[in-house]
């Protein structure tokens, strides 16, 4: 069934000719800018017309509208792993700072998936108690 749909387009491409570009395409040429009064009006879409207007000389239309839709489908799919990963990245780091004038420790406590101005948090140092668990290969550390 797909050979029936697809034979009519591969004749319609192999009866059209194609041909290689010109060689007139130039780069636009910079020179030194002289201060002039008055600059001349410029007609954007005949530059534009001048600067394009080898691109279907290049690739058949057919194959141009196909890239377009592929990258149109591929821009999509980006946007949307990276919005999907944009939720996952935690925004704040809660980090619990333990000791005293002397020596201290900072343990990363939890994250956060919002900003930190979305967050108030109140802690009462005598409701809090730590208990540290020592084992032959290191400690856990909870609090309550």
């Amino acid at each position: 069934m797909l050979r029936l749909k697809v034979r009519p387009l591969f004749f319609m491409l192999m009866a059209r000719g194609s041909h290689a570009a010109s060689l007139g395409i130039t780069l636009p040429k910079l020179s030194a800018v002289t201060p002039a009064a008055a600059q001349p009006s410029v007609d954007v879409m005949a530059e534009w017309i001048k600067n394009v207007s080898h691109v279907p000389s290049l690739l058949p239309p057919e194959i141009l509208i196909l890239l377009g839709i592929i990258f149109a489908i591929v821009f999509k799919v980006i946007c949307m792993i990276y919005r999907a990963r944009k939720k996952e990245t935690a925004r704040t780091r809660l980090a619990l700072e333990i000791g005293n004038d002397s020596d201290s420790i900072v343990l990363l406590a939890m994250e956060l998936p919002y900003l930190a101005k979305h967050y108030r948090i109140r802690l009462n140092r005598a409701d809090l108690a730590f208990h540290l668990v020592e084992s032959k290969f290191g400690a856990k550390l909870s609090w309550t």
